[in-house]
């Protein structure tokens, strides 16, 4: 009997209780991708047993691999956001950790600048830019290499607004969406900013009529302003409310009768 308790007394002496290591989280997931959670780290001797469970619902076992107390969780899916237990026990005790699982969306844009837009000098410059997903993504603004125009940038709903532009503010502005303040997505767009008569310029203008017109000015506006690289020429105002004013009739009217000459480096 004596052998007895001094074998359990020894054992006991050089047993330890199970300890468990877990981030808290949260720790997000990508609906439909591969995801493992963070490592349920162990301690104890003997060495405890690991189980994992949900607090609430069964663990998806069919889309579910354990090995050594780690899991992966293949195609994750929205059900699967959770509270995520890890249990240790031994013969000394129990001890249970959590951590939660939230799987979001990845965001996708549903609007965006173009790769490429061009404008000039002391113009305001407005980039769109909104995004789905679950949840909703917040839309942010950077500059690569640079901050954002100091106290002429101002983002609105999603877009970027540059108000009087300058030469030195050309570069790539990125769309940034973000969902659940970790998952994010991001679109380029390279500003390019040129002084001179830009977009199209008119010769003569009140005598556009060509014989034998390569392209109608209904034609080449309708062109210029979806590849979004169209500016006004940098005229006077006056001349410029004329052109304006001469081009919306001519767009109202369908016309045929007109040609637009692009002579700048853009060829535009």
């Amino acid at each position: 009997m004596e052998k007895k308790n001094a074998l359990l007394k020894y054992i006991h002496s050089i047993a330890v209780s199970p300890r468990i290591y877990l981030d808290p989280g949260p720790v997000y997931a990508v609906e439909g991708r591969n995801f493992t959670p963070p490592n349920c780290h162990v301690t104890g001797h003997p060495q405890p047993v690991v189980t994992w469970a949900k607090s609430f619902g069964q663990l998806p076992r069919e889309r579910l691999q354990i090995n050594k107390g780690v899991i992966k969780l293949l195609d994750a899916r929205r059900a699967d956001s959770d509270n995520y237990l890890c249990t240790a026990r031994n013969f000394l005790g129990t001890v249970v950790k959590r951590t939660v699982l939230v799987v979001a969306t990845l965001p996708q844009f549903s609007v965006k600048p173009a790769a490429r837009v061009v404008t000039a000098p002391g113009e305001t410059l407005t980039l769109n830019c909104s995004a789905t997903g679950d949840p909703q993504p917040v839309i942010s603004w950077k500059r690569q290499g640079a901050q954002l125009p100091v106290g002429t940038s101002l983002q609105i709903n999603g877009g970027l607004e540059i108000r009087d532009i300058k030469t030195h503010d050309r570069g790539n502005y990125i769309c940034v969406a973000t969902s659940a303040g970790v998952l994010d997505v991001e679109t380029v767009t390279y500003v390019d900013v040129r002084k001179g008569k830009l977009g199209c310029v008119f010769r003569n203008f009140m005598k556009f009529v060509s014989h034998s017109p390569s392209q109608t000015l209904n034609t080449y506006l309708r062109k210029a302003q979806n590849e979004q690289n169209f500016v006004w020429c940098p005229f006077s105002k006056r001349a410029n409310k004329i052109i304006r004013e001469m081009v919306a009739l001519s767009l109202s009217r369908q016309s045929k009768h007109y040609s637009c000459t692009p002579i700048n480096d853009l060829n535009i």
